[in-house]
């Protein structure tokens, strides 16, 4: 007997383990190229710069080279690309590299050996190479090509002007007298049978002549280049490839039912940090670590004869003996007369004061020898005026009270255009005030190709719904709000006024009378005119007898302990060996200091907000956005952004924010684009050293090593005497 088995497949299954099967391989091929991006891309520049080098190395030969030690000549890109040496090329992102700023340049720097740099800016990656140029012969100095590129191209710096003559010019007759037979086919006459001499030249020492740029102005080769930064625009937004899912509906049981909604993601700012150990400087993370001291030896030496001691040096002298003596002396200032001190003292002498009497001859109250008297003067009296002030909300202009509001921005027509031919492609763009767009172009019949834009410029105004408009401001008028005024009264002289009236005091000095002082002498003295007192007296003088002793040291010595020395001590000199600074591999040292550079790292700042009528939950990333709703029908799609097909929910999500990109002609900064413009003048020649040269004439059309300069004469007998001509 034999069991029935019917099978049953689930497509629906199948179909998801499909899509899954299909979104692992689309999330593995939008991962692998993300991370191959950089290296392909810096592959993509250096092989760009060494084609760059390669086509430079053909270019610089012979007389393309500088001819003197220390020149320069300079080739840009577009003139590579102008005369063949390179096909145009693009960066990864297939646009033109900066024409302007992408260069090769060639400095001699001996006879037989020469520098090469070699410069490639391409949107926001600048990078050079170094490289050498050798040759066995020297290059001989040609005259400058006609410079006919435009004002954005770098042209070479052999064109200076060495034209410069040396004013002192040997006319001595000294021409190449080597060979006395003279060719006739070498030499020029006239019909009468005159032959000519010319004048040639040849250079001694080549002149010197430095260019120099304006201020704010960086020179590249034969140029001066300023990069200013103007208008801004907002920067493309680029997004990764839109992804689709497809999930089983939800069963609808109840008829209100919980859905979702993705938080919506909005750029915030960049945040920029630096590695752990690193601070942030000037767009630049820098470590620094202090450098290890190698410290040099110190030595101490003594230069004037003295016995080193430590740090110092020591003196040592003897000291001799003096005799003893007896000496007599006066302590208190007496003259020594013998043995007696003879002195006279001056003092002055007793005051007996007389009587003295005072009154007041003008009135008044007498205090001592000062008469007092009151006077009373009427107050003044002072009246202060009302005080008015604007209304609250108010401000005061021109000495009116105002309501003062914005006025309504207005835009007029647009002006007629304004016609730009350009060689390279320029942005298109439009906003309020003005826009740009391309008419014509690219026109490349004449070898080289131009488009013409058309540039407008449109007029603001602003207008008042109310009031009276000045500017970019709406007034309206109102009255002032005034205060009444009050009276005061005040004193002239500063006090308080009494019933209105202000009293003062005043004093003058009194009238005195007085009687005649006496003087007297209570010690004994004698009485002088000049009211002191003199008096003689003498008294014993004091003997000492001083015994044998050691002299004194001179000015600078100290005396030792036991008398008979004197030393002197002084600063030895110090000699100090270098002392060297060290740096941990990779560190660069500054002073007593070493640091290294890393890039900024920078990540960018979202915030997350709910669509209307959804409740946030959880944070950043992880915000969630649910609400509840009446759903009709048997199934239903937890994601309200998803769409409902029978009892399956397909998404579709757009693709991520990978970055933003400028048009040529901007930098990037975030999230807009800023206008580069690059302005080019020819730098300033200053002569430091001009050219010499000497000077010798010649019947010869034609001098080896020499140029003619123009003039001419009759040959003289004298010098065709010397010659034979066949």
């Amino acid at each position: 007997m034999y069991e029935d088995k019917t099978y049953k497949i689930n497509w629906l299954g199948i179909i998801v383990k499909l899509l899954l099967v299909a979104l692992i391989i689309g999330i593995l091929f939008w991962i692998i190229p993300k991370t191959n991006n950089n290296a392909y891309k810096n592959e993509v520049f250096t092989n760009n710069l060494n084609n760059m080098k390669s086509a430079a190395k053909d270019y610089f030969k012979g007389n393309k080279l500088p001819s003197k030690i220390g020149d320069s000549k300079v080739i840009t890109l577009d003139k590579m690309e102008e005369s063949k040496l390179l096909v145009p090329f693009t960066d990864y992102d297939d646009k033109a590299c900066d024409a302007t700023n992408s260069y090769a340049q060639v400095t001699k720097n001996s006879d037989t050996e020469y520098s090469l740099k070699v410069n490639l800016s391409c949107n926001s990656k600048e990078e050079y190479v170094l490289d050498s140029i050798e040759t066995t012969t020297v290059s001989t100095p040609t005259e400058p090509e006609e410079n006919t590129e435009s004002d954005n191209t770098i042209i070479d710096n052999e064109s200076e002007n060495n034209s410069n003559i040396d004013n002192t010019t040997t006319d001595n007759n000294t021409e190449d007298n080597s060979d006395n037979i003279i060719d006739a086919n070498e030499i020029e006459g006239d019909k009468d049978g005159n032959i000519y001499e010319f004048e040639y030249r040849r250079l001694i020492s080549a002149g010197k002549t430095e260019y120099t740029c304006p201020v704010g102005y960086e020179r590249k080769g034969n140029k001066c280049y300023k990069i200013t930064f103007g208008s801004q625009i907002d920067a493309t937004v680029l997004y990764f490839p839109d992804s689709e899912t497809i999930e089983d509906a939800k069963v609808n049981t109840t008829g209100s039912v919980e859905v979702t909604a993705d938080a919506i993601k909005e750029f915030v700012s960049t945040k920029e940090s630096c590695s752990e150990g690193y601070t942030l400087n000037n767009n630049t993370c820098i470590k620094y670590v202090d450098a290890t001291v190698v410290p040099g030896s110190t030595a101490y030496t003594c230069e004037n004869g003295g016995t080193l001691s430590g740090t110092k040096c020591i003196i040592t002298i003897d000291v001799g003996k003096l005799p003893s003596e007896t000496t007599r002396s006066c302590p208190n200032g007496g003259t020594l007369r013998g043995n007696t001190c003879e002195k006279t003292t001056t003092y002055g002498a007793t005051q007996h004061k007389g009587s003295t009497s005072c009154s007041c001859p003008r009135g008044g109250s007498l205090n001592g020898t000062q008469c007092v008297s009151t006077t009373s003067t009427p107050a003044i009296t002072d009246t202060t005026p009302g005080t008015c002030s604007c209304p609250s909300g108010s401000s005061n202009v021109g000495g009116r009270c105002a309501y003062v509001s914005n006025a309504t921005l207005r835009y007029g027509a647009w002006s007629n255009p304004q016609s730009i031919v350009s060689y390279t492609p320029l942005s298109q763009y439009e906003n309020a005030t003005s826009k740009q767009v391309l008419v014509k172009g690219p026109d490349c019949s004449l070898g080289r190709c131009t488009y013409l834009y058309y540039r407008y410029t449109r007029s603001t105004y602003y207008s008042c719904s109310s009031g009276t408009q000045s500017g970019s401001k709406c007034y309206t008028y109102v009255n002032q709000s005034c205060t009444s005024g009050r009276t005061t009264q005040r004193c002239a002289n500063g006090t308080t006024p009494v019933n209105g009236v202000c009293y003062s005091t005043s004093s003058y000095s009194a009238s005195c009378t007085t009687t005649n002082s006496t003087y007297t002498c209570p010690n004994g003295g004698t009485l002088q005119s000049n009211r002191t007192c003199v008096k003689d007296e003498s008294y014993p003088a004091v003997v000492k007898e001083t015994p044998e002793r050691y002299d004194d040291c001179p000015a600078g010595y100290t005396k030792t302990s036991d008398g008979a020395h004197c030393t002197k001590t002084y600063d030895a000199k110090k000699t100090e060996g270098t002392t060297t600074y060290t740096c941990p591999e990779g560190y660069t040292l500054d002073g007593t200091t070493c640091y290294k550079t890393t890039e900024i790292e920078k990540e960018d700042i979202y915030k997350y907000t709910c669509p209307e009528g959804y409740i946030a939950t959880g944070e950043n990333e992880n915000t969630k956005c649910t609400k509840t709703v009446q759903v009709d029908g048997n199934y239903y799609c937890e994601d309200s952004t998803a769409t409902l097909v029978d009892d399956k929910c397909i998404k579709r999500k757009q693709g991520a924010i990978r970055g933003y990109e400028c048009p040529s002609g901007y930098v990037k900064e975030g999230t807009v684009c800023i206008k580069k413009d690059v302005h080019c003048v020819y730098p300033s020649p200053h002569v430091i050293e001009e050219a010499k040269y000497e000077y010798t004439w010649s019947i010869k059309t034609e001098l080896e090593g020499w140029e003619r300069t123009g003039n001419q004469r009759i040959a003289s007998s004298e010098t065709l005497d010397n010659l034979t001509i066949k």
